[in-house]
């Protein structure tokens, strides 16, 4: 699921640099306050620009994780640091979002905003946001609006 709240004081960050390719790259705060040339912790490239976002969505679930990530790879060598990686891209694939949901909840004052996935595993729904009417008429209004007219494109 997508972070709520992103904590911008974290000791390791990831760069997206689209300058020559398509690169997200793994730096310290301290290297990306810096600047000039920079040594990334580790990186791996994208073959276009959808994969290029697909990767970014994919390093964005998983923001919580940064600092583990960074703080490995100040521990061991490149190639470590990217067979670990490559291990976490294996068990939990990219995904490719093709479609967005939006669905009532078994609670009766919620709706549930989403994201239809479709990976090597197959297709998955991802919940984004969920979000409390104060009463289900209220929500059922909200629903009526949404799916007529022209609202949708």
């Amino acid at each position: 699921m997508l972070l709520q709240h992103i904590d911008d004081s974290g000791s390791h960050l990831f760069v997206g640099d689209i300058r020559d390719g398509y690169l997200f790259v793994l730096l310290t705060r301290a290297m990306f306050e810096r600047g000039g040339h920079i040594n990334p912790l580790w990186g791996r490239a994208a073959t276009d620009r959808r994969t290029f976002d697909e990767l970014g969505r994919w390093l964005s679930i998983r923001r919580d994780q940064w600092p583990a990530w960074g703080r490995l790879a100040e521990a061991v060598d490149h190639e470590a640091v990217g067979r670990h990686m490559s291990k976490l891209l294996t068990e939990t694939p990219i995904a490719e979002v093709i479609g967005t949901v939006v669905r009532k909840h078994e609670d009766p004052v919620e709706v549930v905003f989403g994201e239809m996935l479709f990976s090597r595993n197959g297709t998955d729904f991802e919940e984004v946001y969920r979000h409390r009417f104060t009463t289900s008429a209220a929500r059922d209004r909200f629903r009526d609006w949404m799916f007529t007219h022209d609202n949708i494109h």
